[in-house]
């Protein structure tokens, strides 16, 4: 976002460059005056392993201004449903937790406010918060029956796909806009029917969320891998009866980097009943995980690379209204009075030779889920899967309690060094147990946002 004007800048450019500098401070902006010398420069990321941390204040910023208008309306719930619903570190049983996935249909007429209001209150938890869905919407929540009264473990939300998204469509062999441009109409045609079908079989995993203690051990992974289950699977194919409802595969996007941590290093054999094993077919990347982040290199064609850009995070909520207004005042004399405010603002960002570019932050993941590589080779040609596998949600949860030492390991895998998984047990049965009431309010984050005190999320 280096300018391109020439030094020195008119009284109202000024002005707008001081307010837009300091709105984009979290990114590494900053703009010095020292007598005569006028200095814009920004800090950079070091290396891609430090973007999540480096853009973390940038997203708890943009979080912290997403919250605002509503905190009264997340203090008046934390005041009411929180009491029943939350549970500190201290009074939770580790050895009672009884995970339980329960669909709720939030359009239903006989759905309970309660529900309702537990699912807007953890759509809002997210630092990168997820909006109301437009299309399909399958919600769960997750709780905790083993308490002395049911608890929130988190929420999981399922949405309709975008309609196009490069490094998908490109994997999928689905055709960029362009190219379906310069088709014929019934080519286009064709095209347009595949893609639907396709679409029909698959979601986006939009929310993934664990409150705390419940973060601290894991319980992101368990949600992660419930998409994939018969109680999902049924619960898709109920709400959306179609001629053949098959939910085949699913994919979701990393807001705070091009990792996620609840999508790594899940394997689909950890999680698979001997019924099931039977129906699984090919791996469908080279690491046989559950998901996996599209990359340089096509997931199972090794040789092939993925052309389509990177997206990234950005950053124009950080804009304030201070700064549009003087942008609108540096404008005011060439009729952008009927543009819209983000129009201004690029007017204003090119009346300094700047770019828009300048709001952008860093690279997101794009990930598929799938169980096989038939899954997703049905839904790119359109077809219905011949065989259905699921994952085994029993297992799934054998699974989560034993990577905090409640439970056995369902599948022991050779070569696991048991001091450093016994460490790893200890440390998240420790931060469970630290956990106070405060550390779970949504109102607590928001003021530590506020000031700029952000840390680093368990899940």
């Amino acid at each position: 976002m280096y300018p391109k004007k020439g030094w020195p800048l008119s009284e109202a450019e000024l002005s707008f460059a001081e307010s837009l500098v300091s709105d984009l401070g979290p990114l590494g902006y900053s703009l010095t005056r020292e007598g005569e010398v006028l200095t814009f420069q920004q800090r950079v990321p070091a290396s891609i392993r430090e973007y999540r941390t480096f853009y973390r204040a940038a997203h708890a910023k943009v979080h912290a201004n997403l919250l605002r208008p509503n905190i009264e309306e997340i203090v008046a719930f934390e005041n009411d449903i929180g009491a029943d619903i939350f549970i500190d570190g201290t009074a939770l049983d580790l050895g009672r937790i009884e995970p339980i996935l329960r669909p709720v249909n939030l359009h239903a007429p006989d759905t309970s406010p309660r529900d309702k209001a537990i699912v807007e209150y953890i759509r809002a938890y997210q630092t990168v918060t997820s909006r109301k869905a437009v299309g399909k919407e399958n919600v769960y929540i997750l709780e905790d029956r083993g308490q002395l009264k049911s608890t929130v473990m988190g929420v999981l939300v399922l949405t309709s796909p975008r309609y196009y998204q490069a490094r998908r469509d490109e994997v999928l062999g689905w055709l960029s806009p362009s190219r379906i441009r310069s088709l014929s109409e019934r080519q286009q045609a064709r095209q347009k029917r595949v893609r639907l079908a396709g679409l029909d079989r698959m979601m986006h995993l939009s929310i993934c969320c664990a409150l705390p203690p419940y973060s601290q051990l894991g319980t992101a992974r368990l949600l992660a891998v419930a998409p994939f289950t018969k109680i999902v699977r049924e619960d898709f194919a109920r709400r959306w009866a179609r001629k053949d409802s098959d939910l085949a595969i699913v994919t979701t996007t990393t807001s705070m980097g091009i990792t996620g941590v609840p999508f790594q290093a899940l394997r689909r054999g950890k999680f698979v009943d001997q019924e099931n094993a039977e129906l699984l077919g090919d791996n469908w990347n080279k690491a046989g995980k559950l998901y996996a982040r599209l990359g340089d290199v096509h997931p199972w064609k090794a040789s092939t690379p993925i052309k389509s850009s990177e997206i990234f995070a950005n950053f124009g909520k950080l804009i304030s209204a201070e700064t549009y207004a003087k942008a609108s005042l540096l404008l005011s004399t060439d009729g952008s009075s009927s543009l819209s405010p983000n129009k201004v603002l690029d007017r204003a960002l090119n009346e300094l030779g700047l770019s828009g570019r300048g709001l952008r932050g860093n690279p997101l993941g794009v990930f598929i889920g799938a169980l096989d590589r038939q899954s997703i080779e049905a839904v790119a040609s359109g077809k219905p899967r011949t065989k259905r596998p699921v994952l085994n949600w029993d297992l799934a949860v054998q699974q989560f309690r034993s990577d905090y030492g409640e439970a056995s390991d369902p599948t022991k895998k050779p070569g696991v060094n048991k001091d450093e998984r016994a460490a790893a047990i200890k440390r998240r049965r420790e931060r469970a147990v630290n956990v106070r009431r405060e550390d779970i309010l949504l109102s607590r984050r928001f003021l530590a946002e506020l000031k700029g005190d952000v840390t680093d999320e368990e899940d």
